[in-house]
């Protein structure tokens, strides 16, 4: 590219004051390149570290909610008790005084093995916790 436009001829024309002028400006001119481009990625070095640390305590956030709500329905579940077979879901309901209360203790149980214990079941609907009340009056028929 430099041979295609004579540059070098065109430089050679000039005389030896203009052409040291131009140097000179030119160096100038790559200098403030320089530094302006330096100063550009500091910038964006910085700009990434910052986005960087804000995703950094975002993940720690999450994290911590997720084990807050790990922690309620550990506290939950060890306040109705962990039911794991049908005797104790059973004894477990005649221990409760309500519907509401029954209703809260299935809650319990299904969001625990779902969240904490992270159990799936092949029938949706067992593990979705809207379904509870049919569970529940399905379970007091036993």
């Amino acid at each position: 590219m430099f041979s295609f436009n004579k540059t070098s001829t065109w430089l050679r024309g000039l005389n030896d004051d203009e052409k040291d002028k131009l140097l000179d400006e030119c160096r100038g001119e790559g200098r403030a390149i320089r530094k302006d481009f330096k100063e550009r990625t500091k910038l964006i070095a910085n700009e990434q570290l910052k986005l960087q640390k804000l995703k950094k305590q975002e993940m720690e956030r999450l994290e911590a909610d997720r084990i807050k709500r790990a922690e309620s329905m550990t506290n939950d579940v060890c306040f109705y008790g962990l039911w794991q077979t049908v005797d104790q879901i059973e004894e477990g309901m005649i221990k409760l005084n309500n519907e509401k209360e029954i209703r809260c203790a299935l809650q319990a149980q299904i969001k625990f093995r779902k969240s904490v214990l992270q159990q799936k079941h092949c029938n949706k609907q067992i593990s979705d916790s809207n379904q509870v009340s049919k569970i529940s009056s399905s379970t007091e028929a036993l």
